[in-house]
């Protein structure tokens, strides 16, 4: 028996099961899923992370594997099965995740050697296990050829094998920094799981894996569970999301971005300013938002009320759990110190007289439930890297907007909105020197990286003006 995510998996619940035969890839589709078995169905994972030591790890795990504060707070491994996730369900098709270029690593992993108790979510466009998930014999990891040297980093091949690879894939050095793009796939075994190493830069990354799929004679094809699948091989049935440990909306729900009054802080607050009437020529025309900022501020306090609920009826065991905390404590710090700045900016009026009894509101959260919040400067600054880091590398890759509409919500101007409202923490009174400086070193990194960047023509053209207020920004506070 294995401890895993909080809960105890035996080491493979299908093997005390007498499972039917692998059918033929060619099976006509209505057969084959009439037919449909474990034994039928491959599991796809997609990521951007090496899967070190056999284990694919969730933010969770890799937290505790080597002190890394990722983005997200999930305890969850995702996958399709036996097909990858189209456009419209936000799949690799899409522009922004369709690329071999942000998504290096493949895992196709047999789904009868799952550990079936670690089983959360059983669909075919996203079945999720808990905790780290440890890759099985007779699974496959794609990588692309660039990446080779993970292999020998993680101890998968050795420098003789590597230099062995490097040679038949035609290639110039170790450090893989040509422009060559070998056209063998070559594929290295450890411990029962196959490595293939291959090119598909330059090729169109879902056929490649329904190629691979293929390969490991599973059939290409969308699964349809039906009652009897379930039953059978015991599970339950419209299970959507049910026990995913981080909630929905993912992360919790206290994500920056959809918190209204802090992404558009600057849009809302400055109605009632002489900055909105510079800006609309008339205060009238600001009345109209006053229902819109309204009900923001309502749905910011239902959703912190339902999250810390949430929180508190989270299992003990889950794992994820402490870490969720962390991150809803740090939120509400943000959030507080934010509101403070902020008021002291307003001019009187109905919308700082509305932001106000948010503010009273929060006061009084905090206190009626006995929450205790200090400023860790550090995670929220691995949690701004996290994010910044990934603007930064969609700002590169990001194809030019196609209108104003589109622009507003591009790559540069969310992470504009990021840098505003947390350059605001380094005026709170209730913040440290040593955090300040914390905060105030990370923004100097980042322009210096930013400013890096431009210089050799990384950042598109039609985001150079946002950049250079993002930058400006910076300069306002750490001047």
């Amino acid at each position: 028996m294995i401890k895993n995510g909080g809960e105890t998996f035996s080491v493979n619940s299908f093997e005390k099961e007498v499972l039917p035969k692998r059918q033929d890839p060619e099976t006509d589709k209505e057969t084959w899923n009439k037919n449909l078995s474990p034994t039928n169905l491959v599991a796809i994972h997609i990521t951007n992370t090496f899967p070190t030591d056999g284990v694919v790890r969730s933010h969770v795990g890799w937290t505790e594997h080597d002190g890394r504060r990722l983005k997200g707070v999930r305890d969850t491994i995702h996958f399709t099965l036996n097909h990858v996730v189209v456009e419209e369900h936000n799949g690799i098709d899409s522009k922004m995740r369709g690329s071999w270029h942000t998504r290096n690593f493949v895992v196709l992993a047999p789904f009868d050697k799952f550990k079936k108790e670690q089983i959360k979510n059983l669909i075919r466009q996203d079945t999720f296990t808990l905790g780290d998930f440890e890759i099985p014999q007779g699974s496959r990891v794609l990588i692309d050829w660039k990446e080779l040297s993970l292999l020998r980093d993680s101890h998968v091949i050795d420098n003789d094998q590597m230099q062995s690879i490097i040679d038949q894939l035609g290639v110039s050095d170790n450090y893989i920094s040509t422009e060559t793009n070998p056209e063998k796939e070559i594929i290295v075994e450890s411990n029962g799981i196959e490595y293939v190493i291959a090119n598909v830069s330059d090729g169109e990354f879902r056929p490649y894996i329904e190629k691979q799929i293929k390969d490991m004679g599973y059939k290409f094809a969308y699964p349809n569970f039906n009652e009897s699948f379930f039953e059978k091989y015991g599970f339950q049935p419209g299970r959507l999301h049910e026990g995913h440990p981080d909630g929905k909306p993912e992360n919790l729900g206290v994500v920056m971005d959809n918190l209204v009054p802090l992404v558009f802080l600057d849009w809302f607050l400055l109605m009632g300013t002489t900055e909105y009437i510079d800006r609309f020529g008339n205060i009238s025309e600001g009345y109209k938002y006053e229902d819109r900022f309204f009900t923001a501020k309502e749905s910011l306090q239902e959703g912190l009320k339902k999250d810390y609920n949430f929180l508190q009826n989270i299992s003990e065991d889950l794992r994820a759990k402490k870490y969720l905390k962390d991150r809803f404590f740090q939120y509400l710090f943000i959030i507080r110190e934010i509101t403070e700045v902020h008021l002291g900016k307003m001019g009187d009026g109905k919308f700082k007289d509305i932001f106000g009894e948010f503010k009273v509101w929060l006061e009084d959260f905090i206190k009626k439930n006995s929450i205790e919040i200090e400023l860790d400067a550090e995670y929220c600054v691995d949690y701004l890297k996290s994010i910044c880091n990934g603007y930064l590398k969609k700002i590169i890759e990001f194809e030019q907007p196609k209108s104003e509409d589109s622009i507003f919500h591009s790559p540069a101007s969310v992470l504009l909105r990021y840098v505003q409202q947390f350059t605001k923490l380094l005026k709170s009174t209730h913040i440290s020197e040593s955090d300040r400086q914390v905060f105030y070193n990370f923004f100097v990194q980042l322009k210096d990286d930013l400013e890096s960047n431009m210089q050799v023509g990384r950042i598109p053209d039609w985001h150079l003006s946002t950049i250079h207020k993002v930058m400006d920004t910076i300069d306002l506070v750490c001047e």
